[in-house]
Parts: C-alpha cells; structure tokens; sequence
C-alpha cells in the first residue's frame, strides 16, 4: 500500500510469482515475477509513476482498477522504450479511485525496483527545463549570433549554445527522453528539424512539413519523447511523425485558427487543439480530447488574445488560458474547479512566457521585458514578483515560442 501525491518506495520481484488469473502487462509481459503495489488518489489529478532508478532495466508497468485480479480494468500501461532506462505511466486520476499498479521484467527478468509518484509535470516545469531539475530555465535565442543563452532557474548556471539561423522557428522539447529539454529550431526553408540532444551532445535532423506550416511541440502518443509535429493552415491539418517512425494526420480546424495543443484531458499525451481567431466564434477552443475521441469547446477571450498554454493550477493537466496584450493580462480556466484565474502583469510591448521558474509544478504568471531584456514573474510558490535580467533587446525568450 503506497499514499499520497507524492512519494517513493524501493521493492524487488526475486523470488515474485504471477497469480492465477492475471492479466498480461504492457500487452508484452506474461506475468512471471510482477509485484503489486495499491494507491488512492487524494484528488482529481493527472498522475506519473516512474520506475526510473530501477536495478531492474527492463520493466513493463500498467495501473488497473477493479475488484479482483482476474476482473481488472486497464487505465493504461507502458513497456520500457529502447534506451530509456525506465518505464512510466501518466494517467488521470479520479479523487477517491483506488489504482492497482502492477511491475514486472520483461520475461524472467528480476532485480530491485524503484517507484516514484507525482503529479504530471510535462504542462508546467518539464518545459524549457534544460537541466533536468523539474523547472523552466530562463533563457534567450539571440538572432544575430544563432546563440541560445540559458540561465538555470535554480543555481544560477549559465551556458551559451550556438544553434540555428535567425529565421529559424524555436522549437525546444525532449526529443530523446532523458527529460531534459532539448535545443531544437525548424528551419521553413528546408521545412527540417534541427535538434541537438542534451543527452549526448549529438545532433539529428527531421525533414518534416512544408515551408509555409507552423511546427509545434507535444507528444502525442504518451511515450515521454516529443514527436516532430506540424499545423498546415491551408488545410486545417496536423501532422505528426512519431519517435517510430508512424505518421498521424488528424484535419483538425479550418485556415484561420490558432493551433493550441496541450494536454486537457490528464492522460498523458497531448491534445489536436485550436483556437479560432475571428468569425462568430471567435475566441472558441475546440479539443480533441486523446483519452476518449470526444470534443471539448470552450469559449474563452477575445479572438486577437494570444494563447499561453501551462499547467497554472498544478493539477497536471493543461489549463485554458491567454493572455491579452492590449490590457496585459492573463485570463485562465482552471482545469482543477472551472474557476476563473486572472492576473495583470506586464507593460505594452512586453512578451508573455510562462514557464515554472520556481519549480512547484505550477506555471507562473512571467512576461520578457525587451527594453530592458529582465524576465519578471509571479512566483506561484511564494505569491512574490522575481525579477531576472537575462538578455538583450532583439533577443527572443525561448518561453514564448509556445505562444501564439
């Protein structure tokens, strides 16, 4: 039995024995050596375990519900990815809901375990988190030099990166899933990727889309590794080339919205999501959400207000929001309780980028001042206005290369 938000708690499957009765795990695991552990969630929240640590470097694990081994519902399940030294589900859980969570070697595979839980970070700090410690770094492309300037959040460390033109488009993700965030640009000319992984220093190229799409971030199958993604205005379409190779194309808007995926729905992946700009409708989100197919729209804003996507209340999952420039303001939808969050911060000619500067799995309120190139944002942590100078006029907050 394991509780709370968060925790961890170390096992082993030696000398473990599957029951009579139960299911296989991850669709590729007969259950030879699994062990169970049993959790209730506290609240409606989008929920990651991790084996990450584990001696055991091959492990399947998946999460039921149910009255009995042989009478058990899946919520979802994950065998461990080629060179991902962990296995990890995210799924939206139901306050009061109890969660069987099954671990198991692929095969006869045995060893130590180690199991970590939290909310889902992958919509607040696991953005522009270069370094890996769970919190959105400051950082700046400057065009002239191609140069991405970084500061961590938390230490104070400082790095300079040269990649990319000046008419690149940013597009920073974990593109080979160590969970840090990878320095990437598209370049429309040649409609490529170009992506330097921060696992080991090496760089991959992606030719994906045409020179007049948009290319975004998200991760639309769940597997934790950021898909090559593009938005063909012209057709209302998304494209997606997944880490395996497989191409999705969902037509998903029409030539005039704004493409705004995140995950609203908790399960992990990321949503095919638009915002339309102008008409009757304007200022209407329209979700498709992973989890079950179904629509959600939402009306929110004025049709010129800039999306600014995050996880502002820390509920794991991707909050409707925006932000308005003519009266610098953020307008947020809280995903937690349907309640309103706004909050002015910013002066004209400012530049929106939320990000989790402070770490506590919350996006906070932050704009780029370009006159003065200094970061200013509301800690959600401490409710107090942190001040960063870091930058040049000219320069472009990666931050807001989420926004649109």
């Amino acid at each position: 039995m394991i509780s709370g938000v968060t925790g961890a708690t170390t096992g082993t499957n030696v000398e473990a024995t599957g029951e009579t009765g139960e299911p296989n795990h991850a669709s590729s695991s007969f259950p030879v050596n699994s062990i169970w552990y049993v959790w209730t969630a506290p609240a409606n929240l989008s929920m990651r375990f991790s084996t990450a640590g584990s001696a055991l470097s091959t492990v399947t694990m998946a999460v039921y519900t149910g009255s009995a081994v042989n009478a058990l519902s899946v919520v979802n399940t994950n065998a461990i990815s080629p060179g991902i030294l962990r296995s990890s589900v995210i799924f939206m859980a139901s306050s009061g809901t109890t969660y069987y969570i099954a671990i198991d070697g692929l095969d006869t595979t045995v060893g130590g375990i180690s199991l970590s839980w939290g909310i889902n970070r992958y919509s607040s700090s696991r953005q522009f988190n270069f370094n890996g410690d769970n919190s959105s770094d400051f950082s700046v492309f400057r065009p002239t030099t191609g140069v991405w300037h970084t500061r961590q959040s938390i230490n104070g460390t400082m790095s300079a990166q040269q990649w990319g033109v000046s008419t690149d488009v940013l597009v920073p993700e974990d593109y080979d899933g160590d969970g840090k965030t990878d320095t990437a640009v598209w370049r429309p000319t040649q409609s490529t990727f170009y992506i330097l992984r921060s696992s080991n220093n090496t760089f991959f190229t992606r030719q994906w889309g045409t020179a007049s799409d948009v290319p975004i971030q998200g991760d639309f199958d769940g597997n934790e590794i950021a898909d090559f993604n593009v938005w063909r205005p012209g057709e209302g379409t998304f494209y997606v080339l997944r880490n395996n190779g497989q191409m999705i194309a969902q037509q998903w808007g029409i030539s005039n919205d704004t493409p705004a995926p995140g995950d609203y729905d908790g399960d992990g992946k990321t949503d095919f999501a638009v915002r339309r700009t102008s008409g009757a409708d304007a200022g209407v989100f329209y979700i498709l959400r992973s989890s079950s197919g179904s629509l959600l729209t939402q009306s929110w804003g004025a049709g010129t207000d800039k999306v600014v996507p995050g996880d502002y209340d820390g509920d794991g999952r991707s909050d409707i929001a925006v932000y308005r420039e003519s009266v610098r303001t953020f307008y947020v939808l809280r995903s937690s309780d349907g309640l309103l969050m706004g909050q002015q911060w910013g002066t004209t000619g400012d530049l929106a980028a939320p990000g989790d500067y402070d770490g506590d799995g919350r996006t906070d309120f932050t704009i780029w001042r370009p006159a003065d190139g200094t970061f200013y944002f509301l800690s959600s942590l401490t409710s107090t206005l942190v001040v960063q100078p870091w930058g040049l006029n000219g320069d472009r907050p990666v931050a807001n290369s989420f926004v649109r």
